[in-house]
């Protein structure tokens, strides 16, 4: 089976985490993170996860799972080590047509997590499809290894620029080209040798010279994008 890649706008958004031991304490970590609005529903939680919900970080609920927790969820997460809790949970998320993960079980999930190198606003993520969490960490941190925070900075820089080079090259085919090229100059030599302000000013020169068609012999037989 191929799965579908897809990254979650969890902002706002009511996630329903069943459990409260260590797994299900870094799920809800993560999914803060994501700016969800986090409901804990477990009768007991660690520590640190009944801080979260002293500070009004989660809603806690200490109580056993039942199938009316899940109403107003947008994504549903167990983490229980129960069996019988765990196919409740991803039977009713089921029933509600509702997205449901159930830790370390594929065959109750609708979808899966995968191993996540990030660095900045760049965010890759790594799935074996469940075959292998052990090769899914390998391979993070593999990626890890080669992907620094240079390309974060990278990302944040083309971010920015977007919206004055989108006024600058309206065709969009030209855009594209634009910033392929961009990415393929030495911008990230820069960044990742401290040098930001020299990286943005060789980002906009380079672009000034794409926007105007008497330069374009200097792309393609000078300078470089």
């Amino acid at each position: 089976m191929r799965l579908y890649p897809v990254m979650l706008d969890l902002r706002d958004r009511e996630v329903v985490v069943v459990g409260g031991g260590s797994v299900a304490e870094r799920k809800v970590r993560e999914i803060i993170e994501a700016g969800a609005r986090v409901r804990v529903i477990s009768p007991e939680v660690t520590p640190a996860l009944a801080q979260l919900g002293a500070e009004g970080w989660i809603t806690v609920c200490r109580k056993p799972f039942e199938a009316t927790d899940l109403e107003g969820a947008w994504l549903v997460i167990g983490a229980t080590d129960d069996a019988a809790v765990n196919r409740a949970i991803a039977e009713e998320a089921a029933r509600r047509r509702l997205f449901c993960n159930i830790v370390d079980q594929t065959a109750l999930c609708s979808f899966l997590v995968p191993a996540v190198v990030r660095q900045g606003v760049v965010t890759i993520a790594i799935s074996t499809g469940g075959m292998s969490p052990a090769l899914a960490v390998r391979l993070k941190q593999e990626i890890g290894a080669r992907v620094g925070p240079e390309y974060g900075a990278l990302a944040e820089l083309l971010g920015r620029m977007r919206p004055q080079v989108q006024r600058l090259i309206p065709d969009p085919k030209r855009r594209a080209l634009c910033f392929h090229r961009l990415v393929a100059s030495n911008l990230l030599d820069l960044l990742r040798s401290g040098k930001a302000r020299e990286a943005e000013q060789l980002a906009w020169k380079l672009v000034r010279q794409w926007t105007y068609p008497e330069k374009e012999a200097n792309l393609s037989g000078g300078e470089t994008l």
